[in-house]
């Protein structure tokens, strides 16, 4: 009696455990676990566009095409720049910071947060001033070292002139 109740154990298993994934299947549309989304990188969205208040306010009224078009008169973007842009800030995406022109690597900190910055340069502390500058400005580690690292090079350029 036992070994006919293994026997009818070890068929249960052996009929419910396919049928599961084949279920599990179908619902995924042929793949037997959800697979992870992909995070996307960062988008880089101009500061003074994503504040203009004509983007603001066709981003409240849900106006994406018109934001766009507004972004890309006032950055000069292309088209999919713009939209990504747009739909990043409306999808509350991580995005990047700068400055179109690329004029300086703390142009996209904004008043008063490059003075910490180079101070925390001057006492020989680059670690902090990556961490520092990658807090502002949301870009990876890599885009914060060549940035503090620029902003570096031009303090010293600066103080032998």
């Amino acid at each position: 009696m036992p070994e006919t109740l293994i026997i009818l154990f070890i068929v249960f298993l052996l009929i419910v455990i396919p049928w599961s994934i084949n279920r599990r299947m179908k619902a995924n549309n042929g793949v037997g676990f959800v697979k992870a989304k992909a995070i996307s990188p960062p988008i880089h969205v101009d500061r003074s566009a994503a504040n203009h208040p004509e983007i603001q306010r066709f981003m409240r009224e849900h106006k994406k095409i018109e934001a766009i078009k507004v972004y890309r008169e006032i950055t000069g973007a292309g088209l999919k720049e713009s939209k990504d842009a747009i739909e990043a800030l409306e999808a509350g995406r991580p995005v990047t910071w700068g400055d179109p022109e690329g004029n300086s690597p703390l142009a996209d900190i904004g008043e008063g947060g490059d003075a910490g910055i180079r101070e925390l340069i001057r006492r020989g502390n680059k670690i902090e001033a990556i961490k520092i500058y990658r807090e502002f400005t949301g870009v990876g580690l890599k885009e914060a070292k060549d940035a503090v690292e620029a902003l570096e090079r031009e303090m010293k350029g600066q103080s032998d002139e």
